[in-house]
Parts: C-alpha cells; sequence; structure tokens
C-alpha cells in the first residue's frame, strides 16, 4: 500500500498584486518541491502545478520526511503550505505510457474488425477511440 499527500501553497492570494512577488514565490515553491523530491525517487514520485503539489511513496517515513524537509526548506524563505497525507494511490498513468497502450489497444482493434467493417467505418471509429 502506498501514502499520498497533497499539498498547496498559502498565501498566494496576498502577493497576487505584485506580479513579481508572485513570481518568485511560485518559482521557489516549485524548484523546492522539485529539488526535496529527489527523497521519493526509489519510494514513489512528485508533481507540482502553479501553487499546488502531489506525491506519492510507498513508504510512510520517507513521505513524511519529505514533507519535513520540504517545510523547513520553505520555512527559510517565509513561505508556509497545508498538506494532507493518507494511504492510497494517485493512479496516475504518464502521457506516453498511456498512448502506447491506446496504439496497441488499437493495433488489436483494427485486426480483429479489418474482416468485418468497412475501412470508412472503421477510420471512424479508431478516431473516435483516440479522442476519449
Amino acid at each position: 500500500m502506498s501514502y499520498i499527500t497533497y499539498f498547496d501553497l498559502l498565501g498566494t492570494r496576498g502577493f497576487c498584486d505584485d506580479s513579481e512577488a508572485y513570481y518568485n514565490n511560485l518559482l521557489r515553491f516549485n524548484r523546492a518541491v522539485c529539488q526535496t523530491g529527489a527523497i521519493l525517487l526509489d519510494y514513489g514520485q512528485v508533481g507540482v502545478f502553479s501553487d499546488s503539489a502531489y506525491a506519492e511513496s510507498s513508504k510512510l517515513s520517507v513521505l513524511l520526511q519529505f514533507l519535513t524537509l520540504l517545510r523547513n526548506r520553505l520555512l527559510a524563505d517565509g513561505l508556509f503550505f497545508n498538506a494532507v497525507v493518507k494511504r492510497g494511490s494517485l493512479g496516475i498513468k504518464s502521457v506516453s505510457e498511456h498512448t502506447k497502450n491506446v496504439l496497441v489497444l488499437l493495433s488489436k482493434i483494427r485486426k480483429s474488425l479489418t474482416f468485418i467493417l468497412p475501412r470508412p467505418i472503421l477510420r471512424v471509429w479508431v478516431y473516435l477511440l483516440i479522442s476519449l
């Protein structure tokens, strides 16, 4: 069983009026998450988007260590975040993995339907599958 966390930077509304401060704080947050996330390399994954981030780890102790290190690093810059930790899985598939799976599926479907459906109908059906 894995453990997950979701957290977001506090106070972004407060520095929205100053675009330079907003940019710099988001940059600090993103860098800190990515660099501190190296601790998760052998145990999970971490992702960041704007002023929010998520992480997954197979070891709770490693996930908590990641959050502690990140908190200490951001605290030095006067930045804070809220976090929640729970048992679970993010269930994220990379785009390349998803694309590969869709192409394999389409290849199998095409082979099995070539004799059943006329080619123009098959193309429309394949297009609809890809756009899902």
